[in-house]
């Protein structure tokens, strides 16, 4: 009898663990402080603009320029 109780017990500990990660998943979330988020952006807007990122080089300002260089580049 013992057996039994142990092998459903498996079972209802998972139910009891995916209810808890469902209450603690949907609880509501704390207001984002302004101050953070605004200095979140303004993070994000500098690494937008920063021109020496890995992998990116500016090479022309205007496509008409870029479509050339690509035409070289074929060629």
């Amino acid at each position: 009898m013992a057996s039994i109780a142990l092998w459903w017990a498996i079972p209802a500990l998972g139910l009891v663990m995916a209810i808890g990660w469902a209450v603690w998943a949907s609880r509501p979330k704390r207001p984002a402080d302004v101050f953070e988020s605004v200095e979140s952006y303004r993070r994000f807007r500098e690494a937008m603009e920063h021109d020496n990122v890995v992998g990116l080089h500016r090479t022309s300002s205007s496509p008409e320029d870029a479509t050339q260089a690509q035409g070289r580049r074929r060629s």
